[in-house]
């Protein structure tokens, strides 16, 4: 059984399509960026995406790459 995240109750994406929030290349991001500018989880949703190795779509208001470059910034600083 997987067990949703509490804050996920929260997300300001609940209910929308998730493949909105999983844009194939050459499809928009932005619009799920605009939904994640305005939602009061973002945080709790960046870092459960970081800590559960999240390799794709849009989370915590970032894509893939943006979160790559959180992580080996993270793993720099001492």
């Amino acid at each position: 059984m997987i067990v949703e995240p509490v804050w996920k109750k929260a997300a300001e994406c609940r209910g929308m399509d998730p493949a909105m929030f999983i844009p194939t290349k050459g499809e928009p991001y932005k619009p799920a960026l605009r939904v994640c500018a305005r939602c009061r989880v973002v945080d709790e949703c960046l870092e459960w995406a970081i800590a559960t190795g999240e390799g794709s779509g849009i989370w915590g208001n970032t894509r893939p790459i943006e979160r790559r470059a959180i992580i080996a910034d993270r793993n720099r600083t001492p």
